[in-house]
């Protein structure tokens, strides 16, 4: 359990969320570079760093995720109120 996360069932999956994890953050970037504010993507971004933040603090409650995850996801929560501001 690398931080506190639960292991992974399959190698695919680690691969295709981490792709889809790239991606949005040459999007960031591109219009963080660019200073061009989508609200689309920017909401999009901000409910998916929310997700994050919300399954992992199931997880923790339910026992199957460690504190560093936790605390650690919680800056996802912030970055997401940010996008949301």
């Amino acid at each position: 359990m690398w931080l506190g996360l639960p292991e992974p069932t399959h190698n695919f999956y680690d691969i295709l969320i981490g792709f889809w994890i790239f991606l949005f953050g040459l999007g960031s970037l591109y219009l963080a570079t660019t200073k061009q504010y989508d609200k689309t993507f920017l909401f999009v971004s901000a409910f998916g760093k929310l997700s994050f933040f919300v399954l992992v603090t199931l997880y923790f409650f339910r026992g199957e995720a460690g504190l560093l995850a936790f605390v650690g996801s919680s800056l996802d929560a912030a970055i997401a109120v940010v996008f949301l501001a």
